[in-house]
């Protein structure tokens, strides 16, 4: 089947349509939180008007760091020490688009 092809250097996520990710996430093992089989992923492969491009796992899952405020409510905010949970984890670099083209369905 046909598809459009939108490369945009300034997308940090590979934007796919919603069928597409389905019969992904049933080829592709579930990316552990910890990155710990990153080296178990396969290599995606895409072939984009004739020239076949790859896609090791480095490139299409993504490793999030950063803190996360934890409160039961807005008063624990405001007026009490808010708890700050480290975050460090990987997840795939993927999101959902529903656009079609005259050639097909759009990824970017």
């Amino acid at each position: 089947k046909g598809c459009s092809v939108i490369i945009d250097s300034g997308t940090s996520l590979i934007a796919a349509p919603p069928m597409a990710l389905m019969q992904l996430s049933k080829q592709i093992e579930p990316i552990m939180e910890d990155c710990s089989n990153l080296h178990r992923l396969p290599t995606l492969r895409f072939t984009i008007d004739g020239t076949e491009f790859t896609l090791p796992p480095k490139a299409y899952v993504m490793r999030v760091t950063g803190a996360v405020m934890e409160a039961e409510s807005v008063w624990d905010i405001l007026f009490f020490k808010p708890k700050l949970r480290k975050l460090n984890m990987c997840m795939p670099a993927f999101m959902q688009i529903d656009m079609m083209s005259q050639l097909g369905p759009v990824w970017i």
